[in-house]
């Protein structure tokens, strides 16, 4: 996006990677007064977890594909960040948060991502199996894993 600073975010070459308006955020909540200017300042398009329960999944998902058409992205980062999970459900993340999405609505988001044939390339973060004495968060993860693997 070309937002920090420049030993970041010129690597490889000056300037902007991604097109700001090509970022698209979902099952966001949380998002303190720096992050929501920055949605604002950057026109970056942001569902939060409200939002999808909101308009349903299917129809987030629906303005998602009609939007990477229109904009006529051909190629995906697919950045998963398990603690869009509930915190029930993930608690070996840094950042739990209340009311997260289930895996299934994240199944469904990926299915429908993957299923585009654009997602290129993609990172599987916020994993902290120090952070619960049991082993559910990496077992979703694995499950999480292994759906998208199937799925490719």
């Amino acid at each position: 996006m070309g937002i920090g600073h420049d030993t970041l975010t010129d690597l490889y070459y000056h300037g902007q990677k991604v097109k700001t308006e090509n970022v698209f955020i979902l099952g966001a909540r949380d998002l303190d007064e720096g992050e929501l200017k920055l949605i604002e300042d950057y026109n970056l398009n942001v569902y939060t977890t409200e939002d999808i329960r909101k308009l349903g999944l299917e129809e987030v998902m629906k303005r998602v594909q009609n939007a990477l058409i229109e904009k006529k992205i051909d190629a995906i980062h697919l950045s998963y960040d398990i603690d869009s999970l509930d915190s029930t459900l993930v608690p070996g993340t840094g950042t739990p948060v209340a009311d997260g999405l289930s895996v299934d609505e994240c199944k469904y988001m990926l299915k429908h991502l993957i299923e585009t044939r654009l997602v290129k390339s993609m990172d599987f973060v916020e994993l902290n199996t120090k952070l619960e004495a049991g082993d559910s968060t990496i077992s979703i993860c694995m499950d999480l894993i292994d759906y998208i693997s199937k799925h490719l």
